[in-house]
């Protein structure tokens, strides 16, 4: 069989890796199989039916000609026609339309919500006519939405589901000349510390990801200031290029750069500073690919325009993101194949293949990054496999990850208006296909203190709020293509976000007015849920390592049962710490969230300033520390304020529930003294990815 797929029209198959060969073999037994032809007649009708492909142009002439546009590509459906096979539920769901796939993804999670808020109303709410009743079912959506999903995807995750592993690319030699690609790392830098650690890290990043066809830039950006530029501007700017010098004469070439940003007056946001944040480097960073270098703010010479001239991909990273070792190998391997090259649909397309764009798995560094991360069960931690990949043929993107350059901006040309977006990432993905890659990781070292913690996810809750417009299409331009699945998206990460408050707003209601001990226990199962539902995929799920990834292998089975209990187990401890540690700190968490929700919508939509406001994670870690563990504490002592009056509320309005709400309650006093206790400094070991 290999002998005849060898004869690949497209002259591919021998540079596909191996996993990718070996899911093309499957494939073929598997056809084989069903249409009763024997293995070789079926990889020889396959090869035969790519090469009678009409040529379409050159770029759909390579896909069409590879033999897996045939066997796992949109070819497919009319391949098994042509060799008498009849096509499968699973065949059906492959190639059928994605409008139909989102719109069956969407009623069943529109259903399960509305059950949801259903069955915990008839527990929770005695009186629906009431105006606390009324209350109760409106708290109950923020909570079980965020459900619905999770037991959605849980579902989805046990269920025989057709794998969509993308195929690949294998190059022994390095990333070829016609990919040449660019690691860059935007970054807002405050001081030379800043710089030297971007740096250390992009060096450590190209010693496991090295080759002639492989740049780093550093894309940097400079605080916010009253003016354009200022003499401590141009000491970071010589000890950033002192430095990738010292760097480039280390490695003998020119691999490293580092582009300074001018700033630019923001009339609405009245400061100096860099245009659009990240989005900004990012989009002007790709005007100098393309040529148009002359109009973006970067302090550029000719012999630094050249060098990027001829880059192809471009692969984002955060400035304390390490790659591992061959990643950037493997991602470019990805998008370069025909199969995940899409092409420019008609502008405004709902449901598009436009732009290519990758992204990948995370790993941490010290602290497990999960500690403070339990209230959101998106993507953001990166620990579910690809689970809605393999439902929909895409994935949803989250910031990190590598692009087609040329595709990318025309996909996104015009899309997002000006001092309008903070989450832009969120916003690329859903005008881009992404494709997820769960077999290349990047480290990183999350915040090591619940305040940190607690300042990241508040610019994260601004960013996901300013997307409102788009949520409600009352924006201008071309957002209002988004889709209506891309915006049940974004209204469930609102959901999530709101979902602390609601749990206690609800929680108070029902300890005064309601059934306390019903309003708790369906609370604490609607914030908890999750850790049951993984521990029950662990079970249920687990795909042995080294079975084929093919199209007819179910999620279901391939490994021993105590192996699988093993694993459920230490699963379900870590969940229950993080959970534990949530629940303690929940008040907190969700008088910060309450404050950013308020922010971004006042902002937003009143005094339009101040929405593009950004601090970077390191500055936050500085800030914190040089707080004090007084200051410290009166950043957190609403939550402990908050918990004594409410524990009086109970007390003179419904003494009998004290004993129900006290735990709660005195819990989220302690929070201050347990956030300092866990505040004491990890230093990450030597990781190996």
């Amino acid at each position: 069989m290999a002998e005849v797929l060898h004869n690949d029209p497209a002259g591919l198959y021998d540079h596909c890796d191996e996993p990718t060969r070996r899911l093309y073999e499957h494939v073929i037994l598997e056809l084989a199989n069903r249409s009763g032809k024997s293995v070789p007649d079926t990889a020889r009708a396959a090869v035969k039916f790519c090469s009678r492909r009409p040529m379409q142009g050159e770029e759909r002439e390579t896909e069409d000609a590879h033999i897996g546009w045939a066997l796992i590509g949109a070819g497919r459906p009319e391949f098994l026609t042509a060799i008498g096979c009849r096509l499968t539920w699973r065949d059906i769901l492959i190639s059928g339309s994605e409008k139909i796939r989102s719109r069956v993804y969407l009623g069943v999670q529109l259903a399960l919500s509305a059950a949801l808020v259903w069955a915990a109303a008839r527990f929770v709410v005695p009186a629906p006519s009431s105006v606390w009743g009324f209350v109760s079912v409106l708290l109950l959506v923020p909570l079980m939405i965020p459900l619905s999903k999770s037991l959605l995807m849980s579902l989805l995750q046990i269920a025989p589901l057709p794998v969509r592993p993308l195929p690949r690319l294998e190059w022994r030699d390095g990333v070829p000349a016609e990919c040449f690609t660019c690691v860059a790392s935007p970054v807002i830098v405050q001081s030379e510390r800043d710089i030297a650690s971007a740096l250390e890290t992009v060096e450590r990043n190209q010693r496991g990801n090295s080759g002639p066809n492989i740049v780093y830039a550093l894309l940097m950006d400079l605080p916010d200031s009253d003016t354009e530029w200022t003499d401590a501007d141009s000491a970071l700017v010589e000890f950033a290029e002192r430095t990738v010098h010292e760097m480039n004469q280390s490695v003998g070439s020119t691999t490293f750069h580092v582009l300074v940003r001018r700033r630019l007056w923001n009339a609405r946001e009245r400061v100096w500073m860099g245009w659009e944040r990240k989005r900004g480097k990012l989009e002007e960073f790709n005007r100098i690919i393309s040529g148009a270098w002359r109009s973006t703010s970067f302090i550029l010479d000719e012999q630094t325009v050249e060098t990027f001239r001829t880059v192809t991909y471009v692969l984002t990273l955060d400035a304390d993101a390490r790659l591992q070792q061959g990643g950037v190998r493997k991602l470019v391997g990805t998008l370069a194949h025909p199969l995940n090259s899409y092409v420019i649909l008609r502008p405004g397309s709902e449901y598009g293949e436009s732009g290519g764009l990758t992204r990948f798995q995370l790993a941490t560094a010290g602290r497990p990054s999960g500690l403070y991360d339990a209230s959101h069960n998106h993507t953001c931690t990166g620990s579910r496999p690809a689970t809605y990949q393999d439902y929909m043929g895409r994935d949803l993107f989250l910031g990190l990850g590598v692009y087609h350059v040329r595709t990318f901006m025309a996909a996104l040309d015009g899309r997002i208006p000006e001092n309008s977006v903070l989450s832009h990432d969120k916003l690329e993905g859903m005008h881009t296909r992404v494709g997820y890659v769960p077999d290349v990781v990047y480290l990183e070292c999350p915040p090591q203190d619940y305040l940190t913690h607690r300042r990241r996810h508040h610019r994260w809750v601004r960013g996901d709020f300013h997307l409102l417009p788009w949520i409600l299409a009352t924006g201008r331009g071309k957002h209002c293509a988004l889709g209506a699945l891309n915006r049940w998206h974004l209204l469930n990460d609102l959901m999530e976000h709101l979902r602390g408050s609601a749990a206690i707003a609800l929680l108070a209601v029902g300890w005064l007015t309601g059934p306390a001990t019903a309003v708790t226990l369906i609370v604490l199962l609607a914030l908890n849920a999750t850790v049951l539902l993984r521990s029950a995929v662990a079970l249920l799920e687990l795909p042995g390592p080294d079975a084929p990834r093919a199209d007819t292998v179910s999620r279901v089975g391939g490994t021993r049962w105590h192996t699988r209990m093993r694993t459920a187990r230490a699963g379900f401890a870590r969940e229950a710490v993080r959970r534990g540690l949530w629940l303690v700190f929940l008040c907190d968490y969700s008088l910060s969230n309450a404050d950013a929700v308020l922010r971004s919508l006042y902002r937003s939509f009143v005094s339009r300033r101040k929405v593009l406001e950004w601090t970077a994670s390191a500055s936050d870690s500085r800030t914190v520390a040089a707080l004090g563990p007084a200051r410290q504490w009166r950043m957190m002592a609403a939550a402990p304020a908050l918990s004594l009056c409410l524990l009086a509320a109970v007390a003179a309005v419904e003494p009998g529930h004290v004993l129900i709400a006290a735990p709660f309650l005195l819990s989220w006093c302690v929070a201050p003294w347990l956030a300092a206790a866990l505040a004491v400094p990890v230093t990450p070991g030597q990781s190996r990815l």
